[in-house]
């Protein structure tokens, strides 16, 4: 009789710490899933895939822009579908009282589970859109105009001197010059679509903190190629853009090139610019002493010819289009 009284109350104290335990139990392993199973799935030469979607913690985009960026309708469907398929399963399992009703109370996430994998994007970086309300222009109400992405709006008052400078250098020295500055905040990186002529465009990543940089700094990003972004078949990569790792060297001669532009425009070798240990100080000293050499019609061609081969991204080497070299 003894016995079997401590039989039944072993079994009770099992079946006590069982319940007591098992939550936090479940706990402990779901945070132990969620941080080992997502980089199983990982992916460094083509990336995350969209699955890691369904793992409930937070995941940004991989260069980090979450300011300009934000998840597609596909992607919130898809979370959405797969939540609720969870948070169904998991209300049916509270209020299952038989094992058969239990197994049956899986049903609902297997059925999300099979919906959700395949409706997902195809890769985790496809599921982060470029958010069109952050980075859309907003624009000084008086001419000339001085633009900035939404997102960056609180430093236009900042901008518009540097900005305007830069405009009417630009037609002072290379007329009819530019009706408006641009200052633009990207995601997707700079576009190689060709450049308007009328206006003066600065691309920049949301993690360039404009708040540090001095006027001649702003000036000399806004003037250098002649008052056109850069462009990347020429540079070699993209500056906008996240990239692991040490930096790709970059194209020097063309960086001389669009620096020796902006000291044409300046009147002199560029205030700010190059390091004199950088391979491309030397390029554009010897670019601006070739130019000023010249007489100054000459002179104006050829920056000119250098910011119409910016304007549309064209092939050749620009710093010999500056000092009359072949390359």
């Amino acid at each position: 009789m003894t016995a079997r009284i401590l039989r039944i109350e072993l079994r009770r104290s099992v079946a006590l710490w069982t319940a007591l335990l098992i939550a936090p139990l479940l706990v402990v392993a779901g945070f132990i899933g969620f941080a080992v199973l997502p980089p199983l799935f990982r992916d460094r030469e083509q990336g995350d895939p969209g699955v890691i979607l369904l793992f409930p913690y937070l995941r940004g985009p991989r260069d980090g822009e979450y300011a300009v960026r934000m998840l597609s309708a596909q992607a919130n469907l898809t979370q959405a579908l797969w939540l609720a398929a969870v948070a169904a399963t998991g209300l049916a399992l509270f209020a299952a009282a038989r094992r058969g009703t239990r197994v049956a109370a899986l049903l609902p996430a297997l059925i999300g589970a099979a919906v959700a994998v395949p409706a997902a994007p195809a890769r985790f970086a496809a599921a982060w859109v470029e958010d069109d309300r952050a980075t859309e222009v907003v624009c000084t109400r008086d001419e000339p105009a001085v633009c900035v992405s939404r997102v960056e709006s609180h430093l236009l008052a900042r901008l518009r001197g540097p900005a305007r400078q830069a405009l009417s250098t630009l037609a002072a020295k290379l007329p009819p010059g530019a009706a408006r500055a641009e200052v633009r905040v990207v995601s997707a990186g700079i576009p190689q679509a060709p450049q308007p002529a009328d206006t003066i465009q600065l691309f920049v990543s949301h993690f360039d903190d404009l708040t540090e940089e001095t006027a001649d700094n702003l000036l000399g990003r806004m003037l250098a190629g002649a008052g056109v972004r850069p462009c990347v078949n020429q540079l070699g990569f993209d500056p906008t853009r996240f990239i692991e790792g040490p930096p790709p060297e970059p194209n020097h001669r063309y960086l001389a090139a669009r620096q020796a532009a902006y000291g044409w425009l300046v009147g002199g070798r560029p205030p700010q610019t190059l390091d004199d240990g950088d391979p491309a100080a030397a390029f554009t000293g010897e670019a601006l002493a070739a130019l000023y050499a010249l007489p100054a019609d000459e002179q104006r061609a050829r920056v000119a010819a250098l910011r119409a081969a910016e304007l549309t991204c064209a092939r050749g080497d620009r710093l010999d289009l500056l000092t009359g070299g072949t390359r």
